[in-house]
């Protein structure tokens, strides 16, 4: 996982002992926020005396052709404009050297990104205030980044906003590959520590449950419907696989579950009271991973939907 530090709210006279334990602690980026301000291309600078890691800007603007200039001046390579406060059509400069992506809340319609699809490079999606340090994470939130993930699976997307070592577990699964990290980098015994949580934690005591998005809102969101084929995996509370065919139970519920037309690629279907944990280590020994997973209850009934994209790679290290 890809960790973007931001240090906004670091004193200045700190600054430069505080980037070289990030950088030696193995950060891969710095974040900086700019709410219609130029500022934050003279931090920029100051910033760059102490680092060689690159920047990522969120910039939150009505009128970012203000700003083309300073971008390529100050050679930050990836900036995300606030998608809320666009007030006309996106025009990004040919000549300009870093990619552009869109910032949006969490609570915004992911439809709403649909017509910047093709110039929008990537998503950041913002779980607080923007601009603001310190904010709390909450579970709903995975619902929220699910709904993005099943929309756009293609954007590559970084989530910023309270992010610590057990949320990152979950954001690894669902295969969010960038994070900004703000204040957990400081919250432990050393900065390198919160990093290498944030790196390989993996424990959590967080079932599906938790994390999924509840009901079928999931389906409605793309105008798409999923359901069973011939290939279809039941996963119990204890992480054992299980082929449905040959569970007899579930034929008395196949005609709930399978009005959801049909799922391209194998379904699979959990306990919604599995942990996360043991999702991962079960779908590692796996030979292919669905896309989509779908929770469902003590009465076989279909209560929400999982997101997972894990690359090749991160699947091998766990076996």
């Amino acid at each position: 996982m890809r960790i973007t530090a931001s240090v906004a709210s670091v004193q200045s006279d700190s600054l430069p002992g505080i980037v070289k334990q990030l950088d030696h602690a193995g950060v891969n980026a710095y974040h900086l926020d700019s709410i219609e301000s130029e500022e934050i291309f003279h931090f920029a600078s100051h910033l760059r005396q102490f680092t060689d890691k690159p920047f990522d800007l969120h910039l939150i603007t009505e009128t970012p052709e203000k700003y083309w200039d300073l971008i390529r001046q100050s050679g930050i390579p990836e900036i995300h404009l606030q998608l809320e406060n666009l007030k006309k059509p996106l025009f990004i400069p040919d000549d300009l050297k870093g990619k552009v992506g869109l910032a949006v809340l969490a609570s915004t319609n992911p439809k709403l990104f649909s017509v910047y699809r093709k110039e929008a490079a990537s998503i950041l999606i913002m779980l607080t205030t923007p601009g603001k340090s310190g904010g709390k994470f909450k579970p709903e939130h995975f619902a929220n980044i699910i709904r993005y993930r099943e929309m756009y699976p293609e954007i590559p997307m970084t989530v910023d906003g309270g992010v610590n070592h057990e949320v990152a577990s979950v954001l690894r699964l669902m295969g969010i590959r960038t994070i900004v990290s703000g204040s957990y980098l400081f919250s432990n015994e050393t900065i390198q520590q919160s990093v290498n949580l944030l790196h390989h934690h993996e424990e959590t005591n967080w079932t599906i449950q938790d994390v999924m998005a509840h009901g079928t809102e999931i389906f409605s969101v793309s105008g798409k419907s999923f359901g069973v084929n011939a290939l279809s995996w039941w996963i119990n509370s204890t992480g054992q696989v299980i082929e449905i065919s040959r569970l007899p139970e579930w034929q008395f519920n196949l005609e709930q579950i399978s009005t959801f037309a049909e799922l391209s690629g194998d379904a699979l279907f959990v306990d919604e009271l599995l942990k996360i944990s043991t999702l991962k280590t079960t779908i590692a020994s796996m030979n292919q991973v669905p896309r989509y997973v779908f929770a469902v209850n003590e009465h076989l009934k279909i209560t929400g939907s999982f997101f997972i994209q894990i690359p090749e790679h991160d699947l091998t290290s766990s076996k």
